[in-house]
């Protein structure tokens, strides 16, 4: 969803490279398809106990599935002179700002994830599931506005840079 790090990070450079299908695809089909799936396989194929350590697994495996594939299309997407001049790698610029960077998703992710934790503290861990399932089906509202934007927003960035006010 779109508080995963998996989305803060490879949405915009996916998007940026002109791949917007690559850019959404991992989280919001492939991460709840696989998560779906390994639940219901984990149950019904080998008999795994209903517990959240069961689905928090399959999150987890889910998720490290979604990441590997995000970096196989981020270097299969990357520009030939990105990936020709390597030079950037080295650059303690370049470090420096990847740090920031990601401490400040590693923020984000906690700060969106405060208030169902709160919830767990204050009331229980049945309200907290509740409460958190309805963030996420209130998230499904902004899926339309998203859809969009990752499709227009590339072009609209291009044609600025072409100074195509048309």
């Amino acid at each position: 969803w779109p508080t995963s790090p998996m989305y803060s990070s490879s949405l915009p450079v996916l998007r940026s490279w002109n791949r917007p299908l690559r850019a959404v695809l991992p989280n919001f089909v492939l991460r709840p398809l696989l998560l779906a799936g390994l639940v219901v396989a984990g149950l019904l194929l080998f008999g795994l106990p209903r517990v959240s350590g069961v689905a928090m697994g399959a999150m987890g495996l889910a998720s490290t599935m979604c990441l590997v594939l995000v970096f196989r299309w981020c270097r299969q997407s990357a520009p030939a002179s990105l990936r020709a001049d390597r030079k950037w790698e080295r650059s303690p610029a370049w470090r420096s700002m990847a740090v920031t960077m990601l401490f400040v998703s590693g923020v984000h992710v906690v700060m969106t994830q405060t208030d169902t934790i709160m919830v767990g503290a204050l009331l229980d861990s049945e309200r907290a599931g509740y409460y958190g399932t309805a963030v996420r089906l209130a998230g499904l509202v902004l899926f339309g506005l998203m859809s969009a934007s990752n499709v227009v927003g590339p072009r609209i960035s291009a044609a600025h840079a072409a100074d195509d006010r048309a």
